[in-house]
């Protein structure tokens, strides 16, 4: 039940391009996270969209509180073709 919230919040974003990001990712990862990811996952996706494509794209550095987020930075890495 969570992994569909998770799916369509993911889906339904304002700016396209971050739903992209973010679904693309769900739908490759969602299945095998922890809890601890499905936590830090949960955090990333209750970012405002131009905050995290400016963290994406690397044009701003993360707040300190998301600088431990293994999930954002796997989705920074992934984009980043790390």
């Amino acid at each position: 039940m969570l992994e569909k919230k998770i799916l369509n919040y993911c889906s339904n974003r304002g700016l396209k391009e971050v739903g992209l990001i973010l679904q693309d990712f769900a739908n490759k990862y969602l299945n095998s996270m922890n809890n601890k990811q499905i936590e830090d996952f949960l955090q990333v996706i209750t970012q405002p969209d131009l905050d995290l494509l400016s963290w994406i794209y690397g044009s701003s550095e993360l707040p300190e509180e998301l600088k431990e987020n293994s999930i954002l930075i796997q989705i920074i890495d992934i984009y980043n073709g790390k």
